[in-house]
């Protein structure tokens, strides 16, 4: 039988790398013989996850440190200059590297102040540090330069770094041939818009951009780069006082300027969003968009101007009627967890939206994936008769959330969804894994008798009421929630991670807890006649024994 070592050199290589040896294993590995030597190497420096140790122990070995057998090395200390023998002895395991990822702990990083400070470059006599490299991530506050390991074989980069916006020309010319770019940590002023711009009008590889942040005006290179399939902006005003004509782009031409974009995240202000979609043509019948995710922001200021938020769903049905995923956020008021026991803390005001701000959502024929529940302080109201007719229109629909209501509220004013409601999911939703929503959950005994059941496939995973409202009597919830659930696992009922008792929520919650565990209690007992007086019997016996321990602590 042929040995390991006959294996052809292809074959030979591959099963190396998909080894998984750790770098000590390849080590050994490398020591065994001249066969496995060069295999066993080009697989330990393949993809270096931590740059200093790397340059650490093979550029500046300033102590007995050493890279394969994982000691921990201190970042980079750049105590004395480079030589070129460093260079002459690094540079045969500098072609191996591919993946490169630079993120030196937090104790050591520099960060960025108003005067930054001047980048340390290291320098290689104008040689690439890895020659080879495919993809480099930078995700770090330390002033490490990172344009010596620019290179025009990298594919993919990745940078979060405060000091991104002094290299952008240079990747622009270092890396023509960059099919992935993700920029963070960037400012938004004028210059660095302008240089970002420059520097994607000649990226003309590029399939997925994720920049962060910047303005609008970067969509105006972008516009003209077909191949993009996946692009992340986090657009803010910009910070300088200067007139941009805004961009805009109508629902005729989008699948000209991007037919292969399919996964949209977009952060936008709510006027720059109604800008750049105008609803002035007849909508599209088709869009190579599938995912979308939109985060609006300033939308409050628009509340005492009508109902603003319905032109939200107007315009993305009008443009995007194949979406499959729809994730709709509008960010509160505050951007940290407030302090609710101050008593001059005001919550956001909410708007509720009916049907008819919802009804254009009902083009989404293939719509797999809703989460509006980042939406509040902006509710949906809709009756389980419009519910129904929303679903029916969404067969393919697996995870649906909506709005849960806030601490300081009553959740009975935030919901005309009753939960009898539940019922509609596996009749037009079979596919149903996710359900994130309010309830009015009022249910008495007599009304089991007259509601038909279809249980629940095996595939819902979660039921989250929230804090969803109560009645006094929780035996008829319990047991309809038996009769419709396929597991008692699958009610959530954690509410929130805030303990305040405010208007009864943090009550509410536990109520839900005790639903959860009678029907944990109870569940062998249920069946499809889960209405019996033996189930009823239990349960009630089993919510008086769990509300007496509550009480008893």
């Amino acid at each position: 039988m042929p040995g390991l070592l006959d294996m052809p050199s292809l074959v030979l290589d591959e099963v190396v790398h998909e080894s998984h040896l750790c770098k000590r294993d390849l080590k050994q590995c490398s020591l065994t013989c001249v066969a496995l030597s060069a295999f066993a190497t080009k697989a330990m420096y393949r993809i270096i996850p931590d740059l200093s140790r790397f340059l650490n122990a093979k550029l500046i070995p300033m102590r007995d440190m050493s890279f394969e057998d994982g000691i921990i090395a201190p970042p980079i200390l750049l105590s004395r200059p480079v030589t070129q023998g460093d260079w002459e002895c690094f540079s045969a395991i500098g072609k191996l590297v591919r993946d490169v990822t630079y993120h030196p702990g937090l104790q050591w990083l520099k960060i960025r102040e108003t005067h930054p400070e001047p980048l340390v470059i290291l320098s290689s006599n104008s040689s690439p540090i890895f020659p080879a490299l495919r993809r480099l991530k930078w995700d770090t506050h330390h002033c490490l330069s990172l344009i010596p390991f620019l290179h025009y074989t990298i594919r993919e980069l990745v940078i979060s770094w405060p000091y991104a916006d002094c290299v952008i020309l240079d990747i622009s010319r270092g890396c023509p041939n960059l099919t992935t770019l993700e920029l963070s940590m960037l400012p938004a002023t004028q210059s660095t818009v302008s240089s970002v711009c420059e520097m994607l009008s000649t990226l003309e590889k590029l399939t997925h951009v994720s920049i962060s942040e910047t303005t609008v005006s970067v969509l105006h290179p972008l516009s003209r780069n077909s191949r993009l399939g996946f692009v992340k902006l986090v657009c803010r005003p910009s910070q300088d006082p200067v007139d941009e004509v805004p961009f805009r782009i109508e629902a005729h031409d989008w699948s000209k300027i991007w037919p292969n974009l399919t996964w949209l995240d977009l952060e936008i202000e709510y006027d720059d969003f109604i800008a750049l979609l105008p609803l002035n043509h007849t909508p599209l019948e088709s869009s190579p968009l599938s995912d979308l995710r939109i985060e609006l922001r300033n939308l409050q200021d628009h509340y005492s101007h009508g109902p603003q938020s319905s032109r939200i769903f107007h315009i993305l049905a009008h443009f995007f009627p194949s979406l499959e995923t729809l994730d709709c956020n509008v960010p509160t008021m505050f951007d940290e967890i407030p302090d609710f026991d101050d008593p001059d803390f005001t919550p956001p005001v909410p708007e509720l939206i009916d049907y008819g701000a919802l009804s254009p959502l009902i083009r989404f024929s293939f719509l797999s994936e809703l989460d509006l529940s980042n939406m509040a302080p902006v509710y949906p109201i809709v009756s389980d008769k419009e519910l129904g007719t929303l679903l029916r229109a969404w067969p393919e629909l697996e995870d649906f959330r909506l709005p849960n209501s806030p601490l300081r509220g009553n959740p009975a004013m935030l919901t005309k969804l009753s939960l009898r409601s539940l019922l509609l999911f596996p009749i037009y939703c079979p596919k149903i894994r996710v359900i994130n929503a309010l309830f009015n959950a009022y249910l008495h005994m007599k009304d089991l008798a007259t509601t038909p059941v279809r249980r629940f496939s095996d595939v819902l995973w979660l039921l989250e009421p929230g804090h969803s409202s109560l009645p006094e009597n929780l035996i008829p919830i319990i047991t309809f929630l038996g009769r419709l659930l396929p597991r008692c696992e699958a009610l959530f009922a954690h509410g929130t991670s805030y303990v305040h008792d405010m208007n009864g929520t943090y009550e509410l919650t536990k109520r839900w807890k005790n639903i959860r565990l009678v029907l944990e209690e109870v569940w062998n007992l249920r069946g499809r006649r889960s209405g019996s007086r033996s189930f009823v019997a239990a349960v009630r016996a089993s919510l008086e024994r769990i509300e007496a321990d509550a009480n008893s602590r």
